[in-house]
């Protein structure tokens, strides 16, 4: 058996045998010897690469930076739903959100700052007796005196009980054909001074007379508006009360 393979022992033979052994299992010899310290530095490019064949889990965290993301690369389409939170959105990329400053078209300049409150209130008082008077938070009072409406009139003040000088305007309009001209006055009341305003006796019962104390104090403003009206129960006085706190 043997002599007979040696007879029948060619160059020809035992190359083709060679060959086929390289066919069948070279594939497996490259795969178990080649490493990547083997392959030459950029020769495995991106066109070499089957579509699909490289997925988020075969990449390293943090690989891919915002330096490797071309512009416009990554659209919404490619963006998980609720991706994109605020803690991930640099503030100094975003530009001015139109109107921002503005509510109702007008500039946030043409506010003022500060927080405060806007409440009525009313003031009772008989002819002749002692004044009546409400308490305001800035700091002081404002007193109705009703006198007689026929003749003397009657005279709202404000006590300045602060600590501190107030900056007082005084207006008032009175009359029967109100809007009448608007009187105005200006005085810079101490701690514990006094502002008035006085509505002359004939116009008191017509329930058109108006006054308006503005009064700033540091920071805060109020504004108080009163209207005044004669009854039964004497001088009464609905009021409505602006406070602004700086």
């Amino acid at each position: 058996m043997i002599d007979r393979v040696r007879r029948n022992l060619s160059y020809a033979n035992v190359m083709s045998t060679i060959a086929v052994f390289a066919v069948l299992g070279g594939g497996a010899y490259a795969a178990g010897t080649i490493g990547a310290k083997d392959i030459k530095r950029n020769a495995v490019r991106a066109k070499h690469i089957k579509k699909g064949q490289i997925a988020s889990r075969h990449l390293k965290q943090r690989s891919v930076t915002a330096s490797k993301i071309a512009s416009g690369a990554v659209g919404n389409r490619a963006l998980a739903a609720n991706a994109v939170t605020g803690a991930k959105v640099d503030e100094a990329t975003l530009g001015t959100v139109p109107d921002a400053g503005r509510l109702d078209g007008l500039d946030s300049l043409d506010f003022m700052r500060g927080a405060g409150r806007v409440h009525s209130g009313r003031i009772v008082d008989a002819p002749g007796g002692p004044s009546a008077s409400v308490g305001l938070d800035i700091g002081g009072s404002l007193a109705l005196n009703c006198i007689n409406p026929a003749s003397a009139g009657t005279t709202f003040t404000f006590t300045n009980n602060s600590g501190a000088a107030a900056d007082v305007w005084t207006e008032k309009m009175q009359g029967s054909a109100l809007p009448s001209p608007l009187t105005v006055a200006y005085s810079s009341v101490p701690s514990s001074g006094t502002a008035s305003v006085s509505i002359s006796g004939p116009v008191v019962s017509s329930g058109e007379s108006i006054v308006r104390f503005t009064i700033v104090i540091g920071g805060r403003v109020t504004v108080i508006e009163a209207k005044l009206v004669f009854g039964a129960e004497g001088c009464r006085a609905a009021t409505l009360i602006s406070e602004l706190r700086g």
